[in-house]
Order: structure tokens, then C-alpha cells, then sequence
């Protein structure tokens, strides 16, 4: 599940129960909020959705035109209130920009969680997927700039970034968020892997680097292992399984893939560290959830985890798999330092409980309603 669906369905999930929430969703997304909401809070909570599994069958071009006949076709006319844009993918902008277009009265609230780089800048993907990636996030600054009350964003660096595009409107006060806890409640594990990777398996999450740092680490503790938690596009999966068995790593890396969401905090709970090589962040819940785990986390020198974290996550230079190995392997020969950083971590982590975010968005949320013209709560 990616950081966005995760974030959708919590806020729904508390704002349903004081209020009713219609969501739009795509076909795949309407069995994760029917399996994850709970009986009471479906009574609320009404899913439509804008999209059919035949649009997987179809050219991309065909599935564009489809996905928006069917958004015009389907897109409900709400009455008075707060629309929710989740995140700055246009597929999430769209549906939420054609309401407000069929009711002015209501008031849109839209969410960027960092700003895709230029193609020119961006290493990965293809040349064309990044530019359509780039091209489509510039669409969706547009359209929040024409109808956006407020656009929430993570920190201060985002803001300063879409500012050009969106004016004054941003917030920062947009953040991912974890189930505390149910996470510390969690029983304690044997501590069997040395370090964890969990997220998304895609190249700008520096999924390749992740192999090439624990070939080196192997080098220095051979029975090191390391326990990878994500899904992924089948490609990268498979490029992935095959970097694992072109440098012999079999019985040093154990590839869970794609898991249910319990089952990847027990994974957690069995690691030491965790080893975090993105290169695109707007907050990131895996850090967050690594440290109410108990895990240090050393990550890639991403300036948004200064203002976030603080000193609570280990930084080295961007891209440096040299220097990400040897503080990775420093900290899992080091238990001293480790445990005492794990202890600050689980303590930090309790500001970024998903009822303390939901709230927090709900309050700005409804002072943007308030200086709506003509809007209604």
C-alpha cells in the first residue's frame, strides 16, 4: 500500500466517525477502505469509484480517455462542505477540482508531498515516465493554484518550492502519521535481522543502491541479513530478485514483498536498523513507524528529515553507498549506541500518532471552510 492510500484511509477513517464522507476511489482501492474501515464507520463512509479493472486491458492512452469519461460520468455534485484532494496525483486532483467546478460552494483543500525533479534530474524510471510523472504534477499545481483554498504540504522546503505556482496558499502542516500504540503494544521480537528496508520498490526509493550497500557490508560481517519489505511494479521485483542472485545474497536477504500491514511492523520488530536510501521524500512513514519500532534509521541526507527528524535520523551524503554501508555496519556492531538512539526514537515517534495528524487537518480544514465564500459546514 503506498504512502498516499495509507494516508486516505486514516483520515477517512476518523473523520467518518463525526461526519458522513463520500470517497472516490479507483477499483483496486475500493477493497483496501471495505477491508480496513470498520462496520460503524461504513455507515458513513460511501465509496464510488471511477474506474473498472477493464481499464487494465486497454492501451494507456484508451485507459486515459476512459478513466476521464467515467470521471465526468460518475463524479458526484456534493452538497456544501470540504473536498479532499489526498495527494498532488492528477488522478486525485481531477475528481476533486470537477466537484468544486459543479459546486463553487464548496471548498477544496489539496495535499503535495514533495515536488517531482525535472526528467533531467530524475534517475530511475524511463525518460518518458518521468517526464509524464513531471508534466502531470505540473497539471495538478495548476489546477490547485485555480481552485484550491489551501494546499497542505510537509515542510517548510515543499512550501518554498511550490510557491511559485500556488502562491500563498500553502500550510505546512501535513504530515504522515502511525498507529503508536498498537505499534508499541506490539510484543518485543528476537532481533534476528541486522537491518530492514521498508517502502515502495521503485528506483527514486533507491531500491538498487540497497543491494549494492549490503554487498559491502557482507564484506565485513558475512552473516550479516537483511530483510526487504515492499511491493512493487513486476519489473522492478524481478530486477530486484535478480540482483539478489547475481551477487549471491540468498542467505543474506530475505524478500518478504508485499505484506498485510501487521505483518510488516512484526518484520520491523525483528530488525535492528533501519537503512533508508530514498532520494524523494516528503515525510516518510517507514522512518517514522522504523523508530516506534525501536530502529535507528540512516538515510540518505534528504534536507526534509533535518526539519522533521532532527538528529533522530543517522544522514550521509546523497548517493554515497559507501558511506551508507560503513554507518549502517557502525551502528549493528554498536548495541550501546544503538539501543540509546532506539530509546529517543519510540519517544519522538509519539507526536506522529494518526489521531494527532487527523486532528490537526480536521482544525485547518475547517477554518479554510469558514473563509470559503458561500460555503457551508
Amino acid at each position: 500500500m503506498s504512502g498516499g492510500t495509507r494516508f486516505a484511509i486514516e483520515m477517512v477513517n476518523r473523520w467518518s466517525r463525526e461526519n458522513d464522507v463520500l470517497v472516490l476511489c479507483s477499483y483496486g482501492a475500493q477493497a483496501t477502505f471495505g477491508h480496513v474501515l470498520s462496520g460503524s464507520e461504513e455507515q458513513r463512509v460511501k465509496l464510488r469509484v471511477l474506474d473498472s479493472p477493464a481499464f487494465g486491458n486497454v492501451s494507456e492512452i484508451a485507459g486515459v480517455i476512459a478513466r476521464a469519461m467515467r470521471l465526468v460520468l460518475r463524479t458526484p455534485k456534493p452538497g456544501h462542505g470540504i473536498v479532499f484532494a489526498p495527494s498532488d496525483f492528477l488522478w486525485d486532483v481531477l475528481p476533486c477540482v470537477w466537484i468544486k467546478l459543479r459546486n463553487p460552494r464548496a471548498c477544496l483543500v489539496s495535499v503535495v508531498w514533495h515536488l517531482i525533479p525535472s526528467p533531467l534530474q530524475r534517475s530511475g524510471a524511463s525518460f518518458l515516465r518521468n517526464a509524464l510523472s513531471h508534466l502531470s504534477q505540473r497539471l495538478s499545481l495548476l489546477l490547485m493554484a485555480m481552485m484550491s483554498s489551501i494546499v497542505l504540504v510537509p515542510n517548510s522546503i515543499v512550501a518554498n518550492q511550490i510557491r511559485s505556482a500556488v502562491g500563498e496558499k500553502t500550510r505546512i502542516e501535513l504530515r504522515g502519521g502511525i498507529d503508536y500504540n498498537d505499534i508499541v503494544g506490539l510484543p518485543e521480537e528476537e532481533r534476528i535481522f541486522d537491518a530492514c528496508f521498508l517502502g515502495r520498490l521503485h528506483p527514486t526509493k533507491g531500491i538498487s543502491d540497497l543491494i549494492r550497500v549490503w554487498r559491502q557490508i557482507i564484506l565485513e560481517k558475512k552473516d550479516a541479513r537483511l530483510a526487504i519489505v515492499g511491493g512493487g511494479p513486476l519489473t522492478t521485483v524481478r530486477r530486484l530478485e535478480n540482483d539478489i542472485e547475481q551477487g549471491h545474497l540468498e542467505h543474506n536477504v530475505v524478500f518478504f514483498g508485499e505484506t498485510a500491514h501487521e505483518v510488516a511492523l512484526r518484520v520491523l520488530k525483528k530488525c535492528k536498523v533501519l537503512i533508508h536510501p530514498s532520494y524523494e521524500e516528503g515525510f516518510s512513514i517507514a522512518i517514522c513507524e522504523a523508530l516506534a519500532c525501536g530502529l535507528p534509521v540512516i538515510a540518505y541526507d534528504l534536507p526534509i528529515y533535518r526539519e522533521i527528524y532532527g538528529d533522530l535520523v543517522l544522514l550521509v551524503p546523497t548517493g554515497d553507498v559507501t558511506a551508507l554501508a560503513r554507518e549502517a555496519l557502525g551502528l549493528i556492531l554498536n548495541e550501546e549506541r544503538r539501543l540509546s538512539l532506539a530509546r529517543e526514537g519510540v519517544k519522538q515517534a509519539q507526536e506522529y500518532d494518526w489521531d494527532h495528524v487527523a486532528n490537526r487537518i480536521s482544525r485547518v480544514m475547517h477554518e479554510s471552510l469558514n473563509k470559503c465564500p458561500h460555503a457551508r459546514p
